[in-house]
């Protein structure tokens, strides 16, 4: 797990201490850490090879929805870094109707994934892969959160 930390930690805080995070940049650290996922989860649920060859297409597919919203999660925070300076209202509205729209997406990704991993290999073991998930995720998500910094109050209008 702590490998899990690390790895996770210094792939998202690599991207908040950009200035400009590029798309390219982004999808090549995905890949290397969607490589590097797959071992850790295959590990974690002690997979047979049976087992192994169904999990892996599902999770193929799993990572590519997921790249998805891992760049969108990382142009809010790049938009939140360009423009803490400068937050107005209406961007911090806009900015949290967007990071609330992308939880609720990941949300609804994982109850999909959760279906199709328990009908390959079990309701227990489709279980511990979310149950991974949301550690990974809540790891970056304290990453992301410690290297920002916090909201200031919008200058008041005229």
């Amino acid at each position: 797990m702590k490998k899990l930390c690390f790895v996770a930690g210094l792939s998202l805080c690599f991207f908040v201490a950009q200035a400009q995070v590029q798309k390219d940049e982004v999808e090549m650290v995905q890949t290397l850490w969607g490589k590097e996922k797959r071992q850790l989860t295959t590990e974690l649920l002690q997979l047979t090879p049976a087992e192994t060859t169904a999990f892996n297409p599902i999770f193929d597919q799993y990572l590519e929805a997921r790249k998805k919203l891992g760049l969108e999660r990382m142009n809010l925070i790049q938009e939140y870094a360009d423009n803490y300076s400068s937050m107005t209202d209406d961007r911090v509205k806009s900015m949290a109707k967007g990071a609330l729209s992308n939880n609720k997406a990941l949300n609804k990704l994982h109850g999909k994934y959760f279906k199709k991993f328990s009908k390959a290999l079990s309701p227990t073991k489709a279980g511990q892969w979310l149950q991974f998930e949301s550690y990974i995720d809540a790891v970056v998500r304290e990453e992301v959160s410690t290297a920002l910094p916090f909201l200031k109050s919008a200058a008041p209008k005229k």
